[in-house]
């Protein structure tokens, strides 16, 4: 006969690991409880919350007519939807960028929990998650993927089985950086950057509604780029989400 009552030896694990090695926030490297952000970096984020444009989520002052904004009023994205769940300031960066640029892939976590709400919203909408790719040469040379990572945590620990699928969409072009570059050196710089290379994605990507994952968006040129080529490939309709943008 099982004993009345099993003891859960992985929650047990984890309170005798955190006993030995604290967990600390990502960003200050003060102890916290749990894993995260401590209360006073959590403090200095910038949420982005309702009333947004409900085409590109930029934050709004005010709801407006159809809730969207100016740019989307006149030059509507090829997106049906982008989210971001922050704004790009000095608080985003200091996660964003040493998870990008400084081998920290243990923020991922961090930044996935912190997406998963707005996740779930898309997701549930979505059948494909296609990370944003690096070129060869920037992949070589970074050693991973932060759209990827950021991706793949979502997926496996927030997207309740939804196929995330990084091989279909590729970067051939290798693209200079984007710093300084106004909107439409952007839009040039990542013209035809995009391919589908895969054997079979394009009849796994017909008719199906893909969500795309990216750190930070700028301009959107580079979600424009990508969602451009996965429609010409037949994809019913592209999304994105992404961990913080410009306003």
């Amino acid at each position: 006969m099982l004993p009345a009552h099993i003891p859960d030896w992985q929650n047990i694990f984890a309170r005798f690991f955190n006993l030995v090695l604290p967990q600390t926030c990502p960003i200050c490297q003060s102890f916290v409880t749990g894993t995260g952000l401590c209360s006073n970096c959590w403090h200095d984020l910038c949420p982005i919350a309702d009333p947004c444009c409900a085409a590109c989520g930029r934050p709004l002052a005010y709801a407006m007519l159809d809730s969207l904004c100016a740019p989307c009023l006149i030059k509507p994205f090829p997106l049906r939807h982008i989210k971001a769940g922050f704004c790009y300031d000095a608080a985003s960066r200091q996660l964003i960028l040493p998870f990008k640029h400084a081998d920290r892939i243990d923020i991922a976590p961090v930044m996935a929990a912190m997406l998963a709400p707005v996740f779930r919203q898309l997701a549930h909408k979505a059948a494909i998650v296609i990370p944003v790719p690096l070129h060869a040469r920037r992949y070589i040379k970074r050693r991973y993927n932060q759209s990827a990572e950021l991706a793949r945590w979502l997926c496996q620990h927030h997207g309740g089985g939804i196929e995330f699928a990084p091989q279909y969409l590729l970067r051939t072009k290798a693209t200079p950086s984007m710093a300084g570059l106004t909107k439409n050196q952007r839009e040039q710089n990542v013209r035809r950057a995009f391919v589908i290379d895969h054997p079979t994605a394009k009849a796994c990507l017909a008719g199906k509604d893909i969500l795309l994952i990216d750190d930070v968006m700028t301009t959107g040129a580079t979600l424009t780029s990508c969602a451009q080529t996965l429609l010409q490939a037949g994809a019913a309709s592209v999304s994105a989400l992404v961990f913080a943008r410009v306003v």
